[in-house]
């Protein structure tokens, strides 16, 4: 587990960075960002640091500049350090960073039942990413190698990989971005809305973000085309098969935004997005789940005074089916979010969000997913950083089918060695619970999302990186 991605991920920004890294950290990311709340919540729920989604605000407002000491808006996590922050190899006019680590320890129920079976864990992570420097435009990859092996239930192993390519160019101060991101991901059984799989099941998203920016004086233009495909494998379910190729399809997202500057660090956004999704295969028994969805937002990003940072993005959002089998889910959409920094050694994050997300089940087509994080990060020494975090989160089926709720709850310690090295011990807490009115599948009779069940894990980590 080690270190966990933030609540709000890289935070702080402060003044004499953001012009020079505006077009090229936010060129960067914003392509994969934007596709944050059209594609559904990550597969994995493992505790805290997989089940996590993107900050609605993040996709059109630039997260990832960092800063020293307690200058405003730089938090515990992304302020530099440099003495111990990694120096990467130069390349040219790239910079190039690689990573491994690996974390040995115990989880007692990896089979997510009420009697769930227990096994070692070793998970082993790689991560490659380049990245150029140039004054004007930029061009980045990234390749994430994720493994985790469960010898006492060897069934429950799996291997997740991504890699991500994003270019941009400057005209002028306009700014064009391509990104293109694929990722080979694993369905379990701990998962939010999946029965009580066998083994991890695979699934496959590929999605290609073109973003043109026209920025003016204190204000930006932006305009966005996202093609998402999603493909599913099969698998079993108490033995008995559970199909999902109904779930395969592509995602068609159009979406302008319209930013101001109030001021250095206060930015207001307007967001309209329209969705269409087109089922590829048809499935006998099952109308296939073609969809329009149209949604109007709007968001704040607010530094009150350096000790406070205030974020809200919402609005409403309409997702009505081809088919009338299926009911329009409708539902405000909202994500509130504090960072809050009493002194340059703590910061304490929350977020509580609520938004429109696709279903496992074949027979309901969607849910309604309400979220509340917390997160205190805490420098107890310059190089011994603490973290307590909690989560909660509520997804309402679609189609009167019942909800789920998954909590979680961690703590852990990292201490950086050097430059090269660091140590991370963590122990993460879930309790999922389920309270369904049937689902009767029509492809995957009686396969009823899965029963609650707690988990434990502990885990200790070595990393590595240049």
């Amino acid at each position: 587990m080690g270190e966990l991605p933030g609540l709000l991920t890289r935070p702080g920004r402060v003044k004499a960075r953001l012009l020079a890294d505006y077009s090229a950290g936010w060129m960067l990311t914003a392509g994969l960002l934007t596709a944050g709340c059209i594609l559904p919540s990550p597969a994995t729920a493992q505790l805290f640091q997989q089940y996590y989604t993107t900050p609605l605000l993040d996709q059109y407002l630039s997260p990832d500049v960092g800063g020293t000491a307690d200058q405003p808006g730089v938090t515990v996590t992304s302020r530099y350090r440099p003495a111990y922050d990694y120096l990467g190899v130069r390349l040219g006019s790239f910079m190039l960073h690689a990573e491994g680590s690996e974390k040995t320890g115990y989880d007692d129920n990896v089979t997510g039942t009420p009697n769930g079976r227990g096994s070692f864990l070793a998970q082993t992570t790689g991560t490659l990413s380049i990245a150029s420097d140039w004054s004007r435009g930029s061009l980045a990859g990234n390749l994430v190698v994720d493994d985790y092996r469960y010898p006492d239930q060897n069934q429950e192993s799996y291997t997740n990989w991504s890699g991500t390519l994003s270019g941009s160019h400057q005209f002028g101060r306009d700014t064009l971005l391509l990104n293109y991101a694929h990722s080979n991901s694993n369905q379990n059984s701990r998962d939010l809305g999946v029965p009580q799989l066998d083994t991890p099941i695979a699934f496959r998203v590929d999605d290609g973000t073109v973003t043109y920016r026209a920025n003016f004086a204190r204000s930006f233009l932006q305009s966005t085309l996202d093609i998402a495909g999603y493909s599913y494998d099969n698998g079993t379910v108490l033995g008995t098969p559970f199909t999902q190729a109904y779930r395969n399809r592509i995602l068609y997202s159009p979406g302008v935004a319209l930013g101001y500057e109030l001021a250095p660090l206060r930015n207001v956004v307007l967001v309209a997005r329209d969705s269409q999704a087109e089922y590829s295969q048809l499935v006998p028994g099952v109308p296939l789940r073609n969809y329009n969805d149209g949604s109007v937002l709007a968001g704040i990003d607010f530094l009150a005074d350096g000790v406070f940072r205030y974020r809200l993005f919402g609005g409403y959002e309409i997702r009505k089916f081809e088919n009338s089998a299926y009911q329009t889910i409708q539902a405000p959409i909202v994500e509130a979010a504090l960072i809050y920094t009493p002194t340059g050694l703590t910061t304490i994050s929350g977020i509580a969000s609520r938004r429109i997300q696709d279903s496992v089940s074949d027979s309901t087509v969607g849910l309604t997913e309400t979220a509340l994080q917390l997160r205190v990060d805490h420098e107890y020494l310059r190089n011994v950083i603490l973290q307590a975090r909690a989560g909660y989160f509520i997804d309402d089926y679609s189609q009167n089918q019942g909800s789920q709720t998954l909590l979680q709850a961690g703590v852990g310690v990292t201490w950086l060695l050097n430059r090269n090295m660091r140590l991370a011990a963590t122990y993460d807490y879930a309790n999922r619970g389920t309270s369904s009115n049937g689902f009767i599948g029509l492809v995957n009779p009686n396969q009823n999302i899965g029963t609650g069940y707690t988990e434990n894990r502990f885990l200790i980590q070595l990393k590595v990186g240049l």
